[in-house]
């Protein structure tokens, strides 16, 4: 298991310095060079003896803390290390699907992965857009 947490931590090694760290009831959220999520412990707190002093330390020193048995100190480890990964800005492989022989192809990607603006159509929820074209939107290809 240890290898696990190994190569988490390598993926936030080098990926700049905490700006914010805010822990809400659901997600904690780390900001760097890149924003991490992860999901806030279910056990409420009223107190936090590191509280107030993480915003400077690096990523790095951060992700080590996903090895901690303390609920809040391994979630801000984990945040630390989604935003380590998410420096890489990965951009998602979108694929034809079509519901209908014969229908115009729909071309679908991840709702976390999607344009914030420029996008045309939209899902019946509005979570997730769709594109009908004969090709993707730039960049998705």
């Amino acid at each position: 298991m240890t290898e696990l947490y190994d190569l988490l931590q390598d993926y936030a090694a080098d990926s700049g310095q905490a700006r914010e760290i805010l822990i809400g009831l659901v997600w904690t959220y780390c900001e760097a060079d890149a924003v991490g999520l992860a999901m806030s412990p279910g056990v409420p707190t009223r107190t936090l003896p590191w509280a107030g002093s993480l915003r400077g330390k690096t990523i790095a020193q951060l992700a080590s803390w996903v090895r901690e048995f303390e609920p809040y100190q391994a979630t801000i480890g984990m945040a630390a290390v989604n935003a380590g990964i998410n420096r890489f800005r990965l951009q998602p492989r979108a694929s034809p699907w079509s519901p209908n022989r014969g229908a115009k192809t729909i071309w679908r990607s991840s709702s976390a992965f999607c344009p914030k603006s420029g996008a045309s159509g939209s899902s019946p929820s509005g979570a997730i857009p769709d594109w009908t074209a004969s090709s993707p939107p730039t960049g998705w290809t």
